[in-house]
C-alpha cells in the first residue's frame, strides 16, 4: 500500500496535507510527494517553521520567494520545495500559512505538503505555545509518532520539549514513555493535534514499528487512543525497513 491511499487521497482532487509531531515527517513527506510525482502530479513542499534544504534528488527544482516573485508555480510534474530564505544551517526557512491557503485555493498545485513544526530529529515531541503553525485550508493533518521512544526515558534525549510533555500527559521526567502517554499525547488538546483547523481528516502514523513487539505496541496505543477520543479518522503502521504500511481505522 502507497502512503497515498493510506491517507485516503483521491490523486484526481487537490489536497493540502500538513505533517505535525516527530519521528519522520520530512521522510514521510518526501515518500509522499514522490508517489505522487510517479502519477505525473505536481507536488509543492514547504513548511512554516524550518526544513533541512533537500537534495536535488528529493525534488526538482527550489523556489525562494524573496528572490523569485511572483511565485506562479511549474509548467510540469514534479516536486518544487517552496522556502523564504537558506540559513547559514543549510536550512530552508518557511513561507506565511496565508500564501499556502493562497496557493491551495488557486488550484496550482495537485498536492500541497507542509511540515508544520519541528522536533530537533526526537522521535516524540510535545507542541509549545507557538506551535503547530498549521494553515487553516489544510485537508488532512498527518500527526507522527516515533515508536523507537517507546519504553525509553521521558528526557530531552528522546522528547522534544519534555516538560511540555509531562504537563500533556501527567507523567514527569525519568518515567519511561508508555503507550498510554502517548496515547495521551495524542488525545490531549494540546498535543499532537494542537491547533487542528476544524474541518481537516485527523490521521495518526505510527512510525518505526520495525518489530512484532513494537507493532503491537502501536496497538496498544491505538486502543488506548479509542477509548479516550473518536476524533482520530485513521491509524497507519508504517516501517522504514521494509517500507510497509498497514492501515487500522
Amino acid at each position: 500500500m502507497t502512503l497515498y491511499e493510506a491517507l485516503n487521497i483521491d490523486p484526481t482532487l487537490p489536497e493540502l496535507v500538513c505533517f505535525v509531531g516527530a519521528g519522520g515527517k520530512t521522510t514521510s513527506m518526501f515518500k509522499l510527494a514522490h508517489e505522487f510525482k510517479q502519477l505525473n502530479k505536481k507536488v509543492l513542499i514547504t513548511t512554516t517553521t524550518a526544513i533541512f534544504c533537500p537534495e536535488n534528488l528529493d525534488s526538482d527544482r527550489t523556489v525562494i520567494t524573496n528572490k523569485q516573485e511572483p511565485f506562479t508555480g511549474p509548467t510540469e510534474s514534479g516536486i518544487t520545495c517552496l522556502g523564504s530564505t537558506h540559513t547559514a544551517e543549510n536550512k530552508l526557512l518557511g513561507v506565511n500559512p496565508e500564501q499556502i491557503n493562497g496557493l491551495f485555493r488557486k488550484n496550482i498545485f495537485d498536492l500541497i505538503l507542509v511540515e508544520g513544526d519541528g522536533a530537533k530529529q526526537k522521535p516524540l515531541k510535545a507542541p509549545a505555545e507557538h506551535e503547530p503553525v498549521i494553515p487553516a485550508e489544510t485537508t488532512k493533518l498527518l500527526g507522527l509518532i516515533g515508536l523507537d521512544a517507546l519504553g525509553r526515558t521521558i528526557n530531552k534525549d528522546h522528547v522534544h520539549r519534555p516538560q511540555q510533555f509531562c504537563r500533556i500527559t501527567g507523567h514527569s521526567e525519568n518515567e519511561n514513555i508508555t503507550s498510554f502517554s502517548v496515547a495521551s499525547l495524542i488525545t490531549s488538546e494540546e498535543g499532537l493535534f494542537k491547533n487542528a483547523p476544524h474541518l481537516c481528516q485527523r490521521y495518526v502514523l505510527l512510525n518505526k514499528a520495525d518489530s512484532t513487539e513494537i507493532e503491537q505496541q502501536a496497538k496498544n496505543i491505538i486502543g488506548e487512543v479509542k477509548k479516550i477520543s473518536s476524533s482520530v479518522q485513521t491509524f497507519i503502521i508504517s516501517t522504514m525497513l521494509n517500507n510497509r504500511i498497514a492501515v487500522i481505522s
